[in-house]
């Protein structure tokens, strides 16, 4: 994939990402009392899926900056990400209750597909590197 594409899809990564952190941020209640926490009738998260939201928006933000600038960390850090936004989603659709479906399939697909644009994190990339020369 050629860089411009790559700084394209780092931009819109961050632009998506900073929503996803402005949300966070609402949900533990910097961004206002009146949306923090869960929905009206829904779960509060246990810690490690509160971590994994963080993990996932705040890694996805640097990561996306990173893409852009096309250092090679970047890769590592989306695929952190990545994980902990499907973990964090997936404790969602099984346990929250709340009929959030469609937003979280966007946000885990969009989480992979900057993840799969970024490539291998760069420690493997090292790796393969050394084995072939």
């Amino acid at each position: 994939m050629n860089a411009k594409l790559k700084r394209g899809f780092g931009v819109a990564g961050v632009l998506w990402n900073l929503v996803g952190v402005s949300t966070y941020l609402t949900y533990v209640g910097l961004l206002g009392a009146e949306g923090a926490g869960p929905p009206p009738g829904g779960k509060a998260l246990p810690a490690v899926i509160h971590a994994c939201y963080a993990i996932g928006v705040f890694g996805g933000v640097i990561g996306s900056i990173g893409l852009a600038l096309l250092r090679p960390w970047a890769a590592t850090l989306l695929w952190i990400a990545f994980v902990a936004i499907a973990i964090d989603w997936g404790w969602v659709f099984s346990y929250s209750g709340q009929p959030s479906v469609p937003l979280g399939i966007a946000v885990v697909t969009i989480a992979l597909m900057l993840a799969l644009v970024s490539g291998r994190p760069s420690r493997m990339s090292q790796q393969s590197s050394t084995k072939n020369a």
